[in-house]
């Protein structure tokens, strides 16, 4: 057993080396986008960029849902080794991409465009452009959309090297897209930045589908149409889209809700928090892409054990990697904010601790969502545990209606995602026969033992008297080596342990050839 779970570990490991390296870059270049960007457009027209993405993300949540459809389906394929199968699921998934684009550009020009142009809070005269912007966006989310397929089939194959080079080549093109903005003198800059958006979307998908083609030849779209298996797609694909149409909406809601009653500068500050808690959230994400073929293919396979003990791993490891640095970023905020936008706008600070904070029962749920997807059996998990995420609509606007500050939606966003992961525990648990007690002993509280050690030790260094630049290093130092010991020595298991430590060593074997 310890054989075979260092075998995924370093499979998992390498992978997940590939992909942390391509996030290392695409974080360096975000930060330097994100202040080209806002000084380029503005706090008024950042903000606008916000409102307008979070309303086009609101209807493309269509396009979430079914990428994780094809995840589900083509590494379950690709765990029983039918390659034929795999192309009729492709080729199906083809067609239902191309039957529900219709359904997604009628949405936008309706009900998108109505509020752009009538409920849209901005200056009048930045009505237009913010028009002509909504308008780019959507024909650059179509071209996105059907490059959704070939992207979730590279990532089921395991080829993290390929993923990781077309991912950097698609946030080179965007930080040409902000330069582009510097260079414009004739054209309006929101209008002319959505058209450089639009233009790396092309080459984004051309680059992805011709790779595909020439490298899978399960890619090769063939006419094929199977009933039972097609509403089989369209069961758990219809059931996915309820649980990202809940979070996709929540997430928008709150962006119209905070632009109604205080402004698109409160939008501005918003969009800052969500991006750092995107840039911690994506050490997470880059493990959980690595491991949830392996989790799903495991399922698959029927080697239920192992399902279990990766479940464990995958879901200490995940919460371990957000923890590991938003701790000391919740601490430095002030400081770091300072260094990286110059002019800190107002609530940045207090919106980042408090959507950090939130972050970490939604790591939790993100193995629990994986693991009832490799079962195929979505509804439960996806209709109450997303669910709960409708909640942040009349919760939010009665709060903001009493006349609470902004930063009281943070903190309904908070007792939300404990709500949302403790029903994601419920129902997983049960749904793939694992004992609710064994996650709890094995998992939940190792975990919540190790993060209290670790906030504790490093809150006494917070408090020594040391100037800026030596508090900072220091903090920093002591987050890294206490939270590392707390996890090893508390949260993981003595199997986790030796499998690390044989992982280790295997590296340093290799590395020493």
């Amino acid at each position: 057993m310890i054989e075979t779970m260092k075998a995924n570990s370093n499979k998992i490991l390498i992978n997940t080396v590939v992909l942390y390296c391509r996030m290392l870059f695409a974080m360096f270049v975000s930060f330097f986008t994100t202040r080209i960007v806002l000084r380029a457009l503005g706090v008024e027209d950042y903000g606008l960029v916000n409102v307008i993405g979070g309303v086009v993300g609101m209807f493309g949540f269509i396009s979430i849902s079914l990428s994780t459809a094809c995840l589900r389906y083509f590494g379950y394929e690709l765990g029983r080794k039918d390659d034929v199968s795999l192309n009729r699921v492709f080729s199906m998934i083809i067609l239902l991409y191309a039957v529900t684009a219709i359904v997604i550009v009628g949405l936008f020009e309706s009900v998108g465009l109505w509020y752009v142009s009538k409920k849209l809070v901005c200056s009048p005269e930045r009505v237009a452009a913010a028009i002509k912007f909504f308008h780019i966006m959507v024909a650059s989310v179509m071209i996105n959309w059907f490059t959704v397929p070939y992207t979730s089939l590279i990532i089921a194959h395991e080829e993290f090297s390929l993923y990781s080079f077309l991912s950097i080549v698609d946030v080179i093109l965007k930080l040409i897209s902000a330069l582009g903005i510097l260079w414009v003198r004739s054209c309006d800059h929101l209008v002319a930045y959505g058209i450089f958006l639009f233009s790396t979307a092309v080459l984004h998908a051309f680059l992805h589908i011709s790779i595909c083609f020439c490298k899978y030849p399960q890619s090769h779209i063939r006419f094929y149409f199977e009933k039972e298996k097609f509403f089989d797609l369209c069961k758990f694909n219809g059931w996915r889209m309820f649980g990202v149409l809940s979070w996709t909406t929540s997430d928008a809601f709150v962006n119209l809700l905070l632009n109604s009653f205080f402004g698109p500068v409160v939008n501005a500050a918003r969009a800052i928090a969500m991006q750092l808690n995107g840039c911690v959230r994506m050490f997470t994400a880059n493990f959980l892409t690595a491991s949830n073929p392996q989790l799903i293919k495991q399922w698959a396979a029927g080697d239920r054990m192992g399902f279990y003990l990766l479940l464990n791993r995958i879901s200490k490891l995940g919460y371990f990697l957000v923890f590991f640095f938003a701790l000391p970023l919740f601490v430095e905020l002030p400081t770091i904010s300072r260094w990286w936008l110059g002019q800190v706008p107002e609530y940045v600070v207090s919106f980042t601790r408090l959507v950090l904070f939130s972050a970490l029962p939604n790591t939790l749920v993100l193995p629990l969502e994986t693991a009832a997807q490799a079962v195929g059996n979505i509804r439960k998990a996806e209709g109450m545990g997303n669910g709960m995420l409708l909640w942040m609509w009349p919760l939010s606007w009665l709060a903001l209606r009493f006349n609470s500050p902004p930063a009281a939606i943070f903190v309904i966003a908070i007792g939300v995602a404990i709500a949302r992961l403790m029903i994601y525990f419920i129902v997983v648990m049960k749904l793939i026969g694992y004992s609710k007690v064994l996650f709890v002993k094995e998992v939940l509280l190792r975990l919540a033992i190790s993060s209290i050690v670790a906030i504790v030790f490093v809150w006494i260094v917070e408090l020594c008297p040391l100037s800026a630049g030596w508090h900072f290093l220091c903090v920093g130092s002591a987050s890294v080596f206490i939270t590392t010991a707390s996890f090893l020595l508390i949260a993981a298991t003595s199997r986790e342990r030796a499998v690390l430590r044989l992982t280790i060593r295997d590296w340093i074997v290799r590395w020493g050839r």
